[in-house]
């Protein structure tokens, strides 16, 4: 990717505020969400050093302390997470010199990182989250374009996008690497061909309730080893989860949370769908749209650095809330996500389900139409996510 093509990231600001007060900076996020051009972006003076080069592996082994005399400051250390001695050393680096953004890490096995950094170094670094491009990164630039479900089947990563690359050969890719590089650590070499199909059982969850007993039968596996993977794709920025929301209201609620893909590329790719189009006709045409919607929400505000909290809500018969998203002050805000780009006021029906007596509530339909208003429900179009 040359620098003509880079896109740059909204996260520049948070990076920069980060950085002023934490002697170490961590660069976590998905395989190729753009982790390294984005750091080089933000300090192209800085050493780089990658550990995933056996040559420079070798070298911090044989004299460790040499090593980091070298690169004592102003240094990023790519795949950190092969090398777990260097968190302890930095450690003491740190304590005795706290000048702020020293080092940067970034890896990854974010599962392995996670694991070394709250060992060693907690309280001695700043956490940024890169996920892959939001809408408002890509709304200036030439690989934008209008038709939602083109933008949802082609996904967000960096390098997919500016080098053009297919769908079908990118997403393929991406899952192998996923499976030789990233996890075969955590899994038994025995399970690559389960995990793989595990996958794509969980692509077909999304936008639902994960079921672990049918994933367990399905897969000839234990509930627990279903529970671990399910672990093993979230820190690896692959699924998140949407908690309930079960405050607060005189019903029964379900507890069980709601899985999602951080990528709609991936997605569309397990599930078969071929173009843009295919998508618009397929039955996961809503879920997708609703993975999309709530995914660019946790984007604006990781980049951003800013808190958010997200649930959805759910009775015992099925009715359901897409998204409640508290606003602070005793404040929800409940928002149906829907696909279509045709208004109907039967697209709020659900947001009148639920009464609360010590919540002040907002009502809100995100879909593929125009903005209106009409009575307490705002309808908005999803570009307003940029």
């Amino acid at each position: 990717m040359s620098s003509s093509d880079y896109i740059s990231r909204k996260s520049r600001a948070y990076f920069n505020e980060v950085a002023k007060y934490y002697p170490i900076l961590s660069v976590s996020g998905p395989r190729q969400a753009g982790k390294t051009s984005f750091i080089r972006e933000m300090k192209p003076d800085f050493d780089y050093i990658t550990f995933e080069d056996p040559d420079i592996r070798q070298l911090f082994y044989e004299d460790p302390r040499s090593f980091l005399e070298k690169y004592d400051h102003n240094a990023v250390f790519d795949e950190a997470q092969n090398i777990p001695e260097l968190f302890s050393y930095l450690q003491g680096m740190v304590d005795k010199d706290r000048r702020p953004c020293r080092f940067i890490l970034t890896g990854s096995q974010n599962y392995l990182m996670q694991h070394n950094i709250s060992q060693s170094l907690a309280g001695r670094i700043g956490l940024i989250t890169l996920l892959p491009l939001q809408l408002g990164e890509l709304k200036d630039t030439s690989y934008w374009t209008d038709d939602v479900y083109e933008l949802m089947h082609r996904g967000f990563y960096p390098g997919c996008i500016v080098n053009e690359i297919p769908t079908s050969i990118f997403y393929k890719n991406y899952i192998s690497t996923i499976l030789e590089r990233d996890i075969s650590d955590l899994i038994h070499v025995s399970s690559k061909r389960n995990f793989r199909l595990f996958i794509k059982l969980c692509a077909n969850y999304a936008g639902n309730m994960i079921n672990l007993t049918n994933i367990s039968n399905l897969l000839n596996v234990s509930a627990t080893t279903v529970s671990n993977w399910l672990s093993i794709l979230e820190s690896s920025y692959i699924i998140y989860f949407l908690q309930p929301y079960f405050q607060n209201f005189e019903k029964r609620i379900v507890k069980t949370p709601k899985l999602y893909f951080y990528d709609t590329g991936l997605l569309c790719h397990l599930l078969g769908i071929k173009s843009g189009d295919a998508l618009f006709h397929s039955k996961h045409s809503g879920h997708v749209f609703e993975n999309f919607v709530i995914t660019e929400k946790y984007k604006k505000a990781f980049h951003n650095g800013d808190e958010i909290s997200l649930y959805f809500l759910r009775d015992s018969n099925g009715v359901e809330v897409d998204v409640v998203e508290e606003m602070g002050d005793d404040n929800i805000m409940f928002q149906e996500i829907k696909s279509t780009s045709t208004f109907n006021s039967s697209l709020a029906k659900n947001l009148n389900k639920f009464q609360s007596k010590s919540l002040n509530i907002s009502k809100k339909v995100i879909y593929n139409g125009e903005n209106l208003k009409v009575n307490d429900v705002v309808y908005e179009g999803w570009k307003e996510l940029v």
